[in-house]
């Protein structure tokens, strides 16, 4: 909340003027203004930023003026911030009291800092009328727990989900007995020796077929575990030989499709496989219910979830649609029906424990709830914790041996998806709002702050590779062909290109076939998708065309000043752009620097609108 909200107004008759800086108090005037702010601040928390942003300065001064007396007037100007946010952000370490501040406190620091120069400038108690702002930004993760997972990372995920996954599926198609003829009481002994140890081939206790044999016939196919409080003691040998010869009670369990309990174990592959495909806030899905998914929505007649977001104040909708690639190549499955089969996996494990439950029962309706595996509350439904799943992903990992790219353990937790999947979508070229309304985030920059960056970057850098090998290919097919037609003035079929708005075109009426999935696109029409050109296959970029494009990277470095983000379709505009730069960059352009020099002077005097999306107009005295 803005400190506009919980602080008093700073009354200088109140206060009076700051105290004059001595030998023994050289920060008296600073000390005297962060005092000020910290006294008419509402809140406790609010006060103690103020107070510790006030120590923080006085140790960042001192580091820069020594103790010497520091006059407001003199010291500070309107770069301070600036300077102030330099200082601590690259360079770290300005004094030995004062280690690098973490990005979330650096960005607390700065904002209770400003606050202090608007009220030290408000009353003329600084020699600058203005304090030149420094962008503040959104706090950066300081680790990996909430980057995006690589490509590799990923694959040893998906590969140890699919294990695991497979003791799920066993559990959902029921335990199978086994087949007439095979295994015996492992009780008995050989008929040919009665005073045998079981050593005969295919009798005793450490034939595995024996043991299954028994948990059905004797213990009637009902599981226990030796640590159970009410474990029927007659079965010893049972347990004994399950945990001795074959691996472990649990283990030998699991091989059968058995379980006792319906334990976290059993449910976190299907959790880690649901926020994979949704990409959802860990507390968000952990809140989920089992009607949280729904088939049509009333507006749209699409499948979406109702979910929880604390900070949104309320009940969310996540439209499942969104989540589907817009790749020409269709997914096998779309991601509401795996998302579907999720929720119905979980359902059908948790039934038996869910029918247990009272009506008014609170876990009653939620979709992530498990069966308790501690001797104190053993087989009591519970809640999945954001701590159970903590231990379930480092269990994962150390038993995977997961490694990061760098070959360390893998920090594998459920928030990366949420990055990993927001990235993905924008390597897919997806609009950044429809992004947005995946991660249901309320600022773009907020979304923007999930996405990496770098990969999306080396994904456009490659298109533009791509797109700038075209425009020399056809440039130089054009020249021949230009020259073919004037040496063969008789040719019956003369060589024939489209003047465009920005670049001469090879078939106006043949455009990709993401043009002609647009929706505006009319079919037999010619294309008027001008701002799409340059990453078309028939783009024709001649020098009569560079002042017309000087102009377009004019508007589009414009824009990108206010937030080229803001725009649909940002990745579109951030490929142009990243084209346009090297077009114009007479180190990597294969047009001449006078011609580079000529079209950006002349672009000055041209009012074109290529992209109404961008278009400003000129200014006019």
């Amino acid at each position: 909340m803005s400190d506009i909200f919980n602080i008093h107004l700073f009354d200088i008759n109140s206060y009076g003027l700051p105290p004059e800086p001595t030998q023994e108090e050289p920060f008296a005037q600073i000390l005297w203004l962060f005092n000020c702010r910290r006294d008419r601040a509402s809140s406790k928390d609010r006060k103690s930023a103020y107070i510790a942003a006030r120590n923080r300065i006085v140790i960042y001064l001192q580091s820069i003026h020594g103790n010497k007396p520091f006059l407001l007037k003199e010291h500070i100007d309107e770069f301070f911030l600036v300077r102030l946010k330099q200082t601590l952000a690259i360079h770290g370490n300005v004094a030995k009291d004062l280690p690098k501040l973490k990005s979330h406190t650096l960005v607390g620091f700065l904002s209770s800092v400003r606050q202090v120069m608007l009220d030290a400038i408000s009353y003329q108690l600084l020699s600058c009328e203005f304090m030149q702002n420094s962008s503040l930004g959104a706090s950066q993760r300081e680790t990996e727990v909430h980057t995006d997972y690589s490509d590799n990372e990923l694959d040893q995920i998906l590969n140890a989900l699919s294990n695991e996954m497979r003791l799920v599926h066993k559990i959902i198609s029921g335990y199978q007995p086994l087949k007439p003829g095979v295994g015996r009481d492992p009780r008995i002994r050989s008929a040919a020796d009665p005073n045998a140890q079981y050593f005969d081939p295919g009798y005793g206790w450490k034939v595995i077929e024996n043991l299954q044999w028994y948990f059905e016939n004797v213990m009637e196919s009902k599981p226990s575990f030796g640590s159970c409080c009410n474990l029927d003691k007659s079965h010893n040998k049972f347990y004994h030989h399950a945990s001795c010869t074959h691996g472990g009670i649990k283990n030998v369990y699991k091989s059968w499709g058995v379980v006792s309990i319906v334990s976290s174990e059993l449910i976190m592959p299907i959790v880690i496989n649901l926020v994979y495909l949704t990409g959802l806030n860990p507390t968000s899905l952990l809140a989920l219910s089992t009607d949280a998914y729904q088939d049509e929505h009333e507006l749209t007649g699409m499948p979406y979830l109702v979910f929880e977001k604390k900070r949104s104040g309320g009940d969310l909708e996540l439209h499942l649609s969104l989540l589907d690639s817009n790749s020409e190549i269709p997914l096998k499955r779309k991601q509401a029906i795996n998302v579907k089969r999720a929720f119905d996996l979980l359902i059908t494990l948790t039934k038996n424990m869910r029918d247990g439950l009272d009506e008014g029962d609170p876990l009653k309706r939620k979709l992530l709830i498990y069966e308790s595996g501690s001797r104190v509350s053993w087989s009591k439904p519970i809640q999945l914790t954001p701590a159970t799943t903590s231990l379930w992903c480092r269990a994962i990992a150390e038993k995977y041996d997961m490694r990061n790219d760098a070959g360390g353990r893998l920090d594998f937790n459920l928030v990366r998806f949420r990055s990993t999947k927001l990235t993905s979508m924008a390597l897919e070229g997806r609009d950044l709002f429809e992004i947005q309304q995946v991660a249901r985030h309320k600022n773009i920059s907020t979304t923007l702050s999930y996405v990496n960056r770098n990969k999306v970057d080396i994904h456009i850098r490659g298109e533009v590779l791509e797109a700038l090998q075209k425009i020399r290919e056809n440039r130089i097919t054009f020249t021949s062909d230009c020259n073919s037609t004037k040496e063969d003035l008789n040719s019956e079929k003369p060589v024939k290109f489209y003047k465009g708005l920005i670049s001469d075109c090879k078939n106006t009426f043949d455009p990709p076939e993401w043009v002609k999935k647009s929706q505006d696109y009319v079919e037999g029409a010619p294309c008027v998708r001008f701002n799409m050109c340059l990453f078309c296959k028939n783009v024709i970029v001649l020098r009569q065309h560079l002042p017309v494009l000087a102009a377009y990277r004019a508007q589009l470095l414009s824009i990108q000043q206010n937030n080229i983000q803001n725009l649909p379709n940002a990745e579109h505009y951030d490929k142009t752009l990243e084209l346009l730069n090297q077009l114009f960059d007479s180190d990597k352009s294969e047009f001449s620097a006078s011609d580079i020099e000529w079209a950006i002077e002349l672009s000055e005097t041209i009012d074109v609108i290529v992209d109404p999306l961008i278009y400003h107009g000129v200014e006019h005295d």
